[in-house]
């Protein structure tokens, strides 16, 4: 609905922040569809979105700006998409120039970005001085998860908490990923 009342001024620059994200795959490409025809349209030339999808901005744009990971993001490769326009997704779905294009995307995402996953350190609570929960302990360390552990003891021993805790080091922590 945000999109169809943006498009209803006529705007001359158009800012679009994850406009499809919540849609299911069919409304997504009948909204990207009426996007395109409408900018095409009303020669809405300026328009920037982000999106998180690789072939909508493929499908959608004249250039993909793609960022590095994490808090501190920079631009990381800008990508010219010299695809001619109208573009027909279901033409574009089998031309090689789109596929090189997607695959660019997709080679900057995993290779040059690189995921990077955050350093996560777990609390874990145990209640109960049963085998299960130092099974799973156990197992949390075998695999050299970074946790600390509290043990909420019942009965006789109510209210006393035992500790414990596991810290890889940054070395064995870089080995492992």
């Amino acid at each position: 609905m945000g999109i169809a009342r943006a498009l209803a001024i006529e705007p001359k620059v158009l800012l679009l922040d994850e406009p499809f994200g919540a849609l299911d795959a069919l409304t997504r490409a009948t909204l990207q569809d009426e996007l395109m025809r409408n900018r095409r349209e009303h020669r809405c030339d300026r328009a920037s979105m982000v999106t998180h999808d690789v072939d909508e901005a493929v499908l959608l744009s004249d250039r993909v700006v793609m960022m590095t990971n994490g808090p501190a993001a920079t631009i990381g490769q800008v990508l010219e998409v010299d695809l001619p326009r109208p573009r027909a997704r279901l033409a574009l779905a089998h031309d090689p120039r789109f596929m090189e294009l997607r695959a660019a995307v997709l080679e900057f995402l995993y290779e040059k970005a690189g995921p990077q996953a955050p350093e996560v350190r777990v609390r874990v609570v145990v209640i109960g001085n049963g085998m299960v929960g130092q099974r799973f302990l156990e197992k949390l360390a075998s695999r050299g998860a970074d946790f600390e552990a509290h043990r909420v003891l019942r009965g006789a021993a109510a209210g006393v908490t035992t500790g414990c805790s596991s810290r890889r080091s940054s070395r064995a922590r870089r080995r492992t990923t």
